[in-house]
């Protein structure tokens, strides 16, 4: 990891930036001075500009439309910024936030009320009040989760809109809510507090602290980037819960919105600012390899009936990640759709799903009680992990000076574009290959412990190794954004 990442600034907003939303190769700006910007990502140039009644405090497209929220919740046309859809207009408190789920939007303000409206109809159809203005929301479920101005979380029911819960943080002020794997993160006044989502604890546990009030507060992809009143923007490694850097700001954070290229922070001092965060998320080459292993479907040797149709996997992949009796598998995937199975495979082999409870529930079914162990780029790096100590599985051997190095197929093939190309040109039943490239065989071994692992084992770390392994991601075809010259790194500066 770089020690300065700098960034670039641009704007034309005359008043703090209040709001900020990623959306494709566009970014959203949402200001005091009243007025909605659209721009190109690479480019910086703008698209459009949308003059509001009031200061914006929310933006989201969902359905290639706008949503914002200011004195007014409406929708925009993403490619012209005209209005197409009004909520609520003109009100005396402002619209704080919001959040959609399918064909329902539900917001938070300074009226002290949760609302619920249809986005297909418009129609308003239901609200709950607290005594305090509510700040932010976060949905998990069939559970609301809203921030008030005061020092309480208040959750509610999906389903009936009562109250269910009241939790109490040591300080007020909750403008960040977001959640992830299971956790319920929250920024109020300078503290970041998480609450666990899966064992119906009432505790709300304080977790990080930072210098200044935090306001801009965003998950992306695992890493917590959380922007504070002193000018300085944390990326949070949930996994690991360290702090992976610390941006210098320049002015005070009001908000921020990242993809896995950039980060864009909103200040006070009208400015947005463009970060290059690539080298924070070089973790996803992992999960990408595995995930382009399931939809390419090759090398698919196990065929499933699902209620509308069949779906096809890798044996070895499911059963490294579950450990479960596959009789009971087939009978559980059988009686669900093509898409929910599709959903579920997927992240088996990434880790990561956009409905955890769907995921949850079909664990549960399977009498799977860890999915916290299982879930996330953690979990999966765990799980592949655990195959390379399974000598009896491996089916493939490298030879290299004689000797010879055992591997599964499937790891090969999903993470080296050499040997993908390899297998599926060459139909070799001995099943194994001569390595032409003179490196070692213990370079051959530190490189395969490397496909699953995704880290280097130090006792294979020779000079020779490391030097052997300096073209690896050009010579083995890896993933571009592949970890291995990082990892690399470490034992260079060793």
């Amino acid at each position: 990891m770089e020690k300065n990442i700098k960034f670039e600034e641009f704007g034309e907003h005359v008043s703090e930036v209040r709001c900020l939303h990623l959306h494709d190769q566009y970014l959203y700006s949402g200001s005091f001075d009243c007025k909605i910007i659209k721009w190109e990502i690479e480019t910086k140039k703008k698209c459009w500009t949308f003059t509001s009644s009031s200061y914006v405090f929310y933006l989201q497209v969902h359905s290639n439309l706008l949503y914002l929220a200011n004195s007014s919740l409406q929708a925009l046309d993403i490619n012209t910024g005209k209005v197409v859809k009004t909520f609520e207009s003109n009100l005396s408190e402002y619209i704080y936030g919001f959040k959609i789920i399918e064909d329902r939007i539900y917001r938070v303000g300074g009226d002290r009320l949760l609302k619920e409206f249809d986005i297909v109809s418009n129609q308003f159809l239901r609200e709950a009040k607290f005594d305090s203005p509510l700040w932010s929301i976060e949905i998990y479920g069939t559970r609301i989760f809203v921030g008030a101005s005061s020092n309480f979380i208040i959750e509610y029911d999906l389903d009936t809109f009562e109250k269910v819960h009241t939790y109490q943080l040591q300080s007020s002020g909750v403008w960040g809510l977001a959640q992830f794997s299971n956790k319920l993160y929250i920024g109020a006044s300078s503290k970041i507090y998480k609450l666990d989502l899966t064992k119906n604890s009432k505790e709300v546990i304080s977790w990080k602290n930072q210098d200044g009030t935090i306001v801009g507060f965003q998950i992306y992809d695992g890493i917590l980037f959380s922007g504070d009143e002193h000018s300085e923007i944390y990326a949070w490694d949930l996994s690991t819960e360290k702090n992976l850097y610390s941006f210098k700001n320049v002015s005070s954070c009001w908000c921020v919105s990242s993809n896995s290229t950039f980060l864009f922070s909103g200040s006070t001092d009208h400015k947005i600012r463009k970060w290059e965060i690539s080298s924070l998320f070089y973790h996803l080459s992992y999960i990408e390899d595995f995930k382009n292993f399931y939809k390419r479907q090759e090398l698919c040797d196990t065929k499933y009936y699902t209620s509308d149709g069949t779906i096809s996997f890798h044996k070895l992949i499911v059963k490294a990640r579950l450990n479960c009796d596959f009789e009971k598998l087939r009978e559980c995937l059988s009686n669900k759709t093509t898409k929910i199975v599709n959903q579920f495979l997927k992240w088996i082999y990434t880790g990561k799903s956009k409905d955890e409870v769907l995921i949850q529930d079909i664990l549960k079914e399977l009498s799977i009680e860890k999915f916290d162990e299982l879930n996330q780029v953690e979990g999966l790096r765990k799980s592949l992990s655990n195959l390379y100590n399974e000598n009896s599985t491996k089916d493939f051997i490298i030879i290299a000076q004689n000797q010879r190095v055992y591997v599964h197929k499937e790891i090969l093939h999903a993470r080296s574009d050499l040997f993908r190309g390899m297998f599926l040109s060459v139909n070799d039943s001995t099943n194994q290959v001569n390595d032409y490239s003179n490196k070692s065989v213990k370079t051959i071994q530190a490189f395969v412990y490397f496909l699953y692992h995704d880290q280097f084992n130090p006792k294979l770390m020779t000079k020779r190794v490391r030097k052997e392994l300096q073209d690896a991601v050009d010579f083995y075809q890896l993933n571009p954004q592949s970890v291995l010259p990082n990892e690399l790194q470490k034992f260079q500066k060793k």
